[in-house]
């Protein structure tokens, strides 16, 4: 990246030190055929003053296009990029008189000088923007190559850290133990896990899921922990889903492993309350889970935490907010996504 920028910096740096050897050669060869001669010296303060007024015009022509072009203003983009030709070009004209001022005035005054730079900020201005876009297409492209090593690592990431052989083994172990006392739940259990390994190895791979087939998996996952874990009563998990948002999947899950995980539930007092709320666009999930006072409060940190972090930064750029506060007997942790 840093190579990138640096090469994109130099490619505007040469573009200006290419026109000022062409402003100062056309000077030096102009003035004399007008029977001028002006000081080298002068001719280069003049030619440096008129860089330092013209360099700033391509780039305000780029942020129009910013603003303006890129809301399909066409007309009022082009008739805003005109009006600014015209009276910098006739602002020009009078910095040549300033530092020129033995050309004869008739010249300067006439439409054609007080318009002869628009060609200039044309050609340059197509050349900057021309700049711009190679640089924004190959950043995009670098981006992209990055979004995708990323989501390969995050598929990777997602399916050892949340098909664990220790969850499966609690897991078949719970089935074992229905299939002799409780023919029916078992049955049950084997349609959960099944659901629950589907979601992950299948739809886990998806860019992005319904909110509703995530919520689903959290409760399948929430009913084998707590059959494992004996948390009945215990975890609490709400939902108001307002509407079928689209989200990237198991981005809730490693929240939750965490706080059961590491949380205390042992105690009549202990709790875990998870939840979700939607609106068309956002979606707010909260989890709140006890500890104990000596706890060792780290625990919300490491691979898991980094890689949802890292997908968060990847799929809702400045569009999310996590907060992870460390209370004294509480872990909480709130995920705001604009959609």
């Amino acid at each position: 990246m840093v190579k990138f920028l640096f090469s994109n910096t130099i490619n505007h740096i040469l573009v200006w030190l290419v026109y000022f050897f062409i402003a100062w050669s056309f000077y030096a060869e102009f003035l004399p055929l007008k029977g001028i001669f002006v000081s080298p010296l002068r001719l280069f303060i003049f030619t440096v003053v008129y860089m330092i007024c013209f360099i700033p015009i391509p780039y305000f022509v780029l942020y129009l296009k910013g603003k303006i072009f890129a809301q399909k203003k066409y007309i009022l983009f082009f008739s805003l990029v005109l009006i600014v030709f015209i009276i910098a070009s006739s602002g020009f004209a009078y910095i040549d008189k300033l530092f020129i001022p033995e050309v004869a005035p008739d010249w300067f005054l006439t439409y054609e000088h007080l318009l002869s730079r628009v060609p200039y900020f044309l050609i340059l201005s197509l050349i900057i923007n021309w700049i711009n876009i190679r640089a924004n297409y190959h950043k995009q492209r670098k981006e992209q190559i990055e979004l995708e090593k990323l989501k390969n690592e995050a598929e990777l990431n997602m399916l050892k850290a949340q098909i664990s052989p220790h969850f499966l083994f609690n897991a078949l172990n719970n089935l074992n133990s229905l299939i002799h006392t409780n023919h029916e739940k078992a049955s049950d259990t084997v349609v959960m896990l099944s659901d629950l390994l589907r979601y992950v190895i299948y739809d886990g791979k998806k860019e992005y899921v319904s909110i509703h087939a995530e919520v689903n998996y959290i409760e399948n996952y929430l009913t084998l922990t707590s059959m494992k874990k004996r948390l009945d009563g215990k975890v609490h998990f709400e939902k108001s889903i307002a509407a079928d948002v689209q989200i990237i999947p198991l981005i809730f899950i490693n929240f939750i492993e965490n706080a059961i995980k590491h949380g205390s539930l042992d105690g009549d007092a202990d709790s875990l309350h998870i939840a979700i709320s939607t609106t068309p666009q956002q979606l707010v999930f909260t989890c709140r889970n006890t500890i104990r006072k000596n706890q060792q409060k780290d625990h919300i940190s490491g691979i898991g935490i980094e890689n949802v972090k890292a997908r968060l930064n990847a799929f809702y750029p400045k569009k999310h907010e996590l907060s992870i506060e460390n209370e004294e007997t509480s872990y909480f942790v709130q995920l705001i996504l604009q959609l």
